[in-house]
């Protein structure tokens, strides 16, 4: 101990002194960084075991308000024209449920997504999903209230017999809309 007061009151004493708070300082934020991110991905982890518990319900509480379910994760490839190239995806949605002669795209949503079918993510989502399946409209399965919100897209797809160029727009839109917010809420 008395080496390292001698070596810290010498000419090069601050300097070193510095130096080692700096080395602790980077330390400490890589551990703090580590941590966080250790942290971040059990959040991610809960948040996801709860959403596949609540989504294994959601059929029951479709059946029980009177929809028929189809299928349950049920995949669909679309087609866009990107730079004149044609890209395939598929896109998965939680159930095809009917009712009343009605088709719908019924997706599950825990959490904040299910305080208003009208957000942005969500109604793009439930977008995409009526047009790839051609259903008549959404349902927004709100698992957090055990109830069902209809979300009915009017004239946008009553014209759905020829999706034409505008409607492949309009889905290659929703598609990179539904990337993006999906990107920002998990990455």
């Amino acid at each position: 101990m008395d080496k390292i007061v001698e070596i810290l009151q010498g000419p090069r004493g601050p300097l070193i002194a510095a130096g080692v708070l700096l080395a602790a300082a980077l330390i400490g934020g890589l551990v703090f960084l580590k941590v966080r991110a250790i942290v971040a991905v059990g959040r991610i982890a809960r948040r996801s075991r709860r959403g596949k518990k609540l989504e294994g319900q959601a059929a029951r509480l479709l059946s029980a308000k009177g929809y028929s379910v189809l299928g349950e994760q049920v995949p669909a490839e679309i087609r866009l024209r990107i730079d004149g190239a044609e890209t395939r995806s598929t896109i998965h949605v939680d159930f095809i449920a009917r009712k009343g002669g009605r088709l719908f795209a019924a997706d599950s949503k825990s959490g904040a997504a299910v305080e208003s079918p009208g957000r942005a993510e969500v109604r793009r989502q439930l977008l995409e999903y009526c047009l790839a399946f051609g259903c008549d409209g959404g349902l927004l399965v709100d698992m957090e209230n055990r109830r069902v919100r209809e979300v009915d897209f009017g004239t946008m797809l009553a014209a759905r017999g020829g999706l034409g160029a505008a409607g492949a727009l309009c889905l290659a839109l929703c598609a990179g809309l539904v990337g993006v917010a999906v990107g920002w809420t998990f990455f």
